[in-house]
């Protein structure tokens, strides 16, 4: 069955339709029910994506005690009896699938040809916790979690700005990934914001299940550097000081780094921590890391030659 085929009006296509379509996985449930207006409506769910508490109580239960002076209708669902806020109308099995696998239920109605789909989600996530990668003694302890829209929320917290903007896209033909491109209006660089909406819009991969899926693809003009052209991180603070700065933040659904474009060199020498601290002693720390770097790649060099090429040098300073 081709993906983009619209519902039926029979009750019992559709059903056969999607059993069909998702293989007859042992997960997807297929729950029938019968208001008392004796229209059959059925109620298809993946197991352990829901909020199963939450779909009887904020679904199943409004629909069976709905008053049987009126027919139910995908209308009458959305606007009177149910009492979820994200609801959403579908027509195809394309759409349909992606709700599902997105952590929605479908509702059915026998001689409808569209669907409803009621956002419950109920997938266990990560608390947040302290920053593994980047650790700091003085400044927030918080850190991303694995997912997209807890993250995004971190950095609202800190930027009460009316000026952030979020724009979501979906990239990975299979594994269809949430992302989300963030950025302050009038400060970061429009042309780049559109540029990387065009790029992120356009991907033609088949799976994206971490940042560095991203950031090969959209290094295809730069492939032989060794520079890294974006900035990962898992502290909040740092993406939030970030979009201030006027650059993008990307968040990917799943992982709980965050990508900051543009990047500069010096951005890798840098600590969070130094933006809590001092200017005189935060200035003083970063150059000691500018002169630590120098020392790393020029004094092995150094010795080398020394003890190679000029030996006297070594002896007549010894002596």
């Amino acid at each position: 069955m081709h993906q983009t085929v619209e519902f039926f009006e029979t009750l019992q296509k559709n059903l056969e339709g999607l059993r069909e379509l998702l293989g007859n996985s042992s997960d997807v449930v297929f729950r029938q029910l019968l208001p008392s207006g004796h229209t059959q409506v059925a109620i298809v769910y993946i197991e352990g994506l829901i909020d199963s508490q939450r779909l009887q109580q904020d679904v199943i239960r409004p629909i069976l005690e709905a008053s049987s002076d009126e027919k139910a209708t995908p209308s009458r669902l959305k606007d009177t009896v149910l009492n979820v806020g994200s609801l959403s109308s579908v027509t195809t099995y394309e759409d349909t699938c992606d709700g599902l696998l997105s952590g929605q239920a479908l509702i059915l109605i026998d001689g409808y040809a569209e669907g409803v789909l009621v956002s419950v989600p109920g997938l266990e996530e990560r608390a947040i916790a302290e920053s593994k990668a980047h650790p700091i003694i003085r400044g927030p302890q918080d850190s991303f979690t694995e997912a997209i829209r807890t993250n995004t929320s971190l950095v609202r917290h800190r930027v009460k700005d009316a000026r952030v903007r979020v724009h979501s896209i979906q990239a990975g033909g299979k594994t269809k990934t949430d992302l989300a491109l963030m950025y302050m209006h009038g400060l970061a660089d429009q042309q780049l914001v559109s540029e990387l909406i065009d790029r992120l819009s356009n991907l033609r991969v088949d799976r994206v299940l971490e940042g560095e899926y991203i950031e090969e693809t959209l290094n295809k003009d730069n492939k032989l550097t060794i520079f890294l052209m974006m900035y990962n991180t898992d502290r909040p603070d740092t993406i939030a000081a970030g979009v201030l700065e006027g650059r993008i933040a990307l968040f990917i659904d799943g992982t709980p780094f965050v990508l900051l474009a543009p990047t500069l060199f010096v951005d890798f020498l840098q600590s969070a921590e130094d933006n809590y601290q001092s200017y005189l002693y935060g200035s003083v720390t970063r150059l000691l890391r500018y002169l630590c770097l120098l020392i790393c790649l020029l004094a092995p060099a150094l010795y080398i030659a020394l003890t190679t090429y000029h030996q006297d040098l070594i002896l007549r300073y010894c002596y």
